[in-house]
């Protein structure tokens, strides 16, 4: 189930986080951020309603400023960070652990050797617009990545339903589109609370 109370900060159970892929959207001004709202504060209103993100590679590569990330982010708030294949991996960990207690987990297209407090989630070749990732030390909660493209809410519900029958402990479900619209991300949140996730 899904939490953004403040009740599950303190017991440590935070549930299902549900994010997006990247916060930093222009097609979000206005619809989601309001208009005053200056860029160094929207992660912080986007957290207010998302529990997780996965951080797109060309964020790490253009803006890394993670200290500034975390300042005003709830401790259930959690970064899966997407590896950048042109980045030195000790250089990556290095970076990485500034999130220190906000990174959720690794995604990238092989396994990583790294020393990080978190599972690096491995990639599939496939490009299906569901894929249950598994973390690489066998023992971390899955990963979902969803694409939901043009997919109504009954398709997006037989997806929930078939991610719940393969893996009853999943750490987060991030949708990938790259130009998901903010309404659908708020669509499919409500959807998450009604099924009981």
């Amino acid at each position: 189930m899904i939490h953004d109370s403040d009740a599950e900060a303190d017991t440590g159970d935070y549930g299902l986080r549900l994010g997006a892929y990247g916060w930093q959207h222009e097609h979000w001004l206005n619809s989601f951020y309001p208009q005053d709202c200056p860029l160094d504060w929207h992660l912080g209103f986007y957290a207010n309603e998302f529990t997780a993100v996965m951080v797109p590679a060309d964020y790490w590569l253009d803006d890394y400023e993670v200290e500034q990330w975390c300042e005003a982010l709830s401790p259930r708030f959690r970064f899966y960070v997407e590896y950048p294949p042109s980045v030195d991996v000790q250089l990556f960990v290095r970076r990485c652990l500034d999130f220190d207690i906000y990174l959720g987990g690794v995604i990238s297209r092989f396994e990583l050797d790294m020393d990080l407090p978190c599972p690096n989630y491995v990639l599939p070749d496939t490009q299906q617009p569901v894929r249950l990732l598994q973390a690489s030390d066998g023992n971390s909660p899955s990963l979902a990545l969803l694409e939901l493209g043009d997919a109504d809410l009954r398709q997006q519900r037989n997806w929930l339903d078939n991610l719940h029958q393969q893996s009853d402990d999943m750490a987060a479900l991030l949708l990938t589109d790259k130009h998901l619209a903010i309404e659908k991300l708020q669509a499919f949140k409500t959807l998450i609370e009604l099924m009981g996730f």
